[in-house]
């Protein structure tokens, strides 16, 4: 399975697949006067993506006045599907192995796109009853342009069969001789008619007569798998085995709704109906390797017009699935846990973010991604501080777990082993009374110098992407003010100091202390020794000082 965004060619999309980790595009071009898609054209496309380490193979979607007369069974449809095989002849020399094509006479339907779900995320919607109050405000889309056809008159099923028939038996041998596969694309909202002309793609017996009507190896799905998930009495995940079991999954889409028709809202992936970790695995069991598509996306706070935060989540979870899933099986244990599609199970590991408890919008953020519990920072260490971030947190709908870190300012002397520890450590020790006072249990703490901490060096990643990393040719960003350097055996003695003073007051308030490993793991810097580099050291501080309440930060 290859993970694909659908996008245009313009530099900044290709570095945002790109710092995604994508390989794989899809894109479609816009109608054109002459009803083909020329090769030249093609070209210029596949070159620019190719150019850029990229793979196009899928066309998403036949321009629709392409063959809008073809599906309506009016004047001219030959001159239409003479155009059409052009096209499939020159996407065959463009080496372009896919063409996703829709037979909805009237487009996609959908009613609403101000629902709000979690976090106040924009959901859209289809509702069957709001469609018939208001049919022409329902037509979404159409695929390219403005609408061709208004319906003056009533079509049949029967009719709407019988073009599209009539269109596969003419372009079906034209694309076997080109080596392009054709994908239907089901009927969006999969309802039987809408505005008195037939919809019929809106079943599983229905994507099974396209297959069957005109056999052959170029003739499949575009297997959206949210529209199929709408459809009424549909298993998806069973309907990937049925189509993908038969090779005629040409092309995925990846969504998974909430409700199916006559209602259905389209949720993050992870909130829907669809157990999308078996749906995953479906798609692996049957030999599925083809180009699978992020569809469409809820809105998100403080995203942009092209929806980035929103695609960049999905593509994260879907990446997530495919990983568990390859995961699973390849494991040999019979009695190995079942992944489970929800992250937030009640009594199992727990998603958090780091946010500033102080903005709405970061908040905001952490519910629409589906994130209920957050780690927090913060400046001011005083109970009526805590106790007021713990209230706004828990106002907003979400659980304040953990405090990321104690500010090393607040223990920098105590780590060094300098002059004015002791008073440095009270206020620690104060720091978490007031922590149990306010009813946060968790507090992370770091054993470095705060100044040889920052010695990242930025790097150009994937897609030009800005990431830290570290390099020991380059020195740290701040300079060491010590005199002296500082052994290991000192930092140790500081940090059992610091823990035998610190840890009891931790066990009566009642907070848990997490100590972060040495980040970067390297045994010294700037003259300090580092002590928990390694495992071995992360050994030692619990046999130093054993407590239930002393612990990790996992990093």
């Amino acid at each position: 399975m290859k993970i694909a965004l659908s996008i245009g060619t313009s530099d900044e999309a290709v570095r945002f697949v790109k710092q995604l980790g994508l390989s794989h595009v899809v894109s479609g071009l816009s109608g054109t006067p002459s009803g083909v898609l020329d090769f030249p054209g093609l070209m210029r496309a596949r070159t620019f993506f190719e150019a850029a380490g990229l793979t196009w193979d899928v066309i998403e979607n036949l321009p629709t006045t392409h063959y809008d007369k073809v599906m309506f069974g009016l004047p001219g449809r030959d001159e239409q599907i003479a155009n059409v095989c052009t096209s499939i002849r020159n996407m065959g020399r463009a080496g372009i192995g896919v063409l996703q094509y829709q037979w909805m006479l009237l487009g996609g339907l959908r009613t609403e796109y101000s629902p709000t779900g979690r976090g106040g995320a924009r959901y859209s919607r289809f509702d069957l009853k709001v469609a018939q109050r208001m049919p022409g405000a329902s037509m979404d889309w159409l695929g390219d342009g403005s609408y061709p056809h208004f319906p003056d008159r009533d079509l049949s099923a029967e009719a709407v069969w019988e073009h599209l028939i009539y269109f596969l038996e003419r372009i079906v041998p034209v694309a076997e001789e080109a080596g392009v596969k054709l994908a239907i694309h089901p009927d969006d909202a999969p309802i039987p008619s809408f505005m008195g002309v037939a919809r019929i793609i809106t079943s599983l017996k229905a994507l099974q007569r396209v297959i069957d009507a005109v056999p052959s190896p170029c003739n499949g799905l575009g297997f959206c798998q949210g529209t199929i998930a709408t459809m009424e009495g549909v298993d998806a995940v069973a309907a990937i085995r049925r189509f993908g079991g038969q090779g005629k999954i040409f092309f995925a889409h990846f969504r998974n709704p909430r409700g199916r028709v006559p209602k259905f809202d389209e949720v993050f992936p992870d909130e829907g109906d669809t157990d999308m970790f078996e749906a995953v695995r479906a798609y692996r069991e049957v030999g599925f390797d083809g180009v699978m598509r992020i569809d469409h996306c809820p809105g998100v706070i403080g995203d942009n017009a092209r929806s980035h935060r929103s695609f960049a989540y999905q593509v994260g979870y879907t990446k997530g699935l495919m990983q568990a899933v390859e995961a699973k099986c390849a494991s040999t244990t019979t009695n190995a846990t079942r992944v489970s599609a929800t992250a937030n199970a009640e009594n199992g590991l727990q998603l958090s973010l780091t946010v500033d408890w102080r903005q709405d919008r970061d908040m905001i953020f952490a519910q629409q991604l589906g994130v209920n519990h957050l780690v927090a920072e913060v400046g001011r260490w005083d109970a009526e501080t805590l106790i007021a971030m713990r209230n706004r947190v828990e106002k907003a709908g979400l659980n304040l777990v953990a405090i990321e870190n104690l500010p090393q300012s607040l223990y920098e002397k105590a780590i060094l082993g300098l002059p004015g520890r002791d008073e440095e450590i009270e206020s620690v020790c104060q720091a978490i009374r007031n922590m149990g006072v306010a009813g946060i249990s968790l507090v992370g703490y770091r054993w470095t110098s705060p100044w040889d901490r920052r010695s990242e060096v930025v790097f150009r990643g994937r897609g030009d992407a800005v990431v830290s990393g570290y390099d020991e040719a380059w020195p740290p960003l701040a300079p060491s003010s010590l005199e002296q350097k500082i052994t290991a055996e000192a930092m140790w003695d500081n940090l059992v100091y610091f823990l035998k003073q610190v840890i009891p007051v931790a066990e009566e308030a009642g907070v848990r202390l997490a100590c972060h490993p040495d980040d970067p793991p390297v045994s010294s810097l700037g003259g300090v020794a580092r002590i928990l580099h390694d495992v071995e050291g992360l050994s030692r501080l619990f046999e130093r000082v054993p407590s239930p309440y002393h612990g990790l930060d996992l990093c």
